[in-house]
């Protein structure tokens, strides 16, 4: 058994840590956390070591280590994710017990995926894409490279969600509705066509309000 390094010390660094946790038994001796951000002052967060990951790359060689990444900025996520397999190293998939996986999906690699999902058939989460509590991945769905979909949203039959693309909690989005790249789709939001892609979409029925001048989810990001 080998080590993973969960890349990330915020809110979804812990949630992570504790579904590792719960899985690790038979997959990972060691965990460590990878953090450039890490002081000297602070090598430990509850009880497991902390790196940056040049020390990472120092201590372990890529036959024992695979990391995840717990981040939710999905830029963020893309840059890590970069970091990683340039160096040559492996990113680990995760998946919550109980849920259920058909064996026509297809999960790349470096996914996450919380409790309580449900995952229908023919559905592709592909690389480093993070699926939160409780949502709902229905039939023929594409969920793009780095992108999240949030606690409680669904997803209809065969919509695609591009790459580095923000689903934000409890959004509704129609069957063969196609959202771009690079979008954020806020909180709530019911989408009933389909989004281009570098915007944001908001609203019940919904509006574009934005483009994304920020590329992030997590600060104010619109222009008059």
């Amino acid at each position: 058994m080998g080590t993973i390094a969960i890349c990330g010390l915020g809110g979804a660094g812990k949630e992570v840590l504790d579904l590792v946790e719960r899985v690790r038994e038979g997959c990972w001796e060691n965990i460590v956390f990878c953090d450039k951000t890490v002081e000297e002052a602070d090598k430990q967060f509850r009880g497991y070591p902390v790196y940056t990951f040049e020390q990472i790359t120092k201590i372990y060689g890529p036959d024992v280590v695979e990391f995840i990444i717990s981040v939710g900025d999905v830029y963020l996520r893309q840059k890590i994710y970069e970091q990683i397999v340039t160096a040559g190293y492996k990113l680990t998939t995760l998946i919550a017990p109980g849920v259920h996986v058909p064996g026509s999906t297809s999960v790349g690699d470096g996914v996450i995926i919380r409790d309580h999902c449900y995952l229908s058939v023919d559905a592709v989460l592909e690389s480093n894409s993070m699926i939160q509590p409780g949502a709902v991945i229905g039939h023929d769905v594409r969920v793009g490279k780095n992108s999240i979909v949030s606690a409680q949203s669904v997803l209809a039959g065969a919509v695609i969600v591009g790459d580095n693309t923000y689903i934000a909690l409890g959004c509704m989005v129609k069957e063969l509705v196609t959202i771009g790249n690079d979008t954020i789709v806020s909180m709530g939001t019911v989408v009933n066509r389909n989004i281009d892609s570098g915007v944001i979409a908001r609203g019940n029925p919904m509006e574009i309000v934005s483009k994304n001048y920020l590329k992030s989810a997590f600060r104010l990001n619109m222009r008059k």
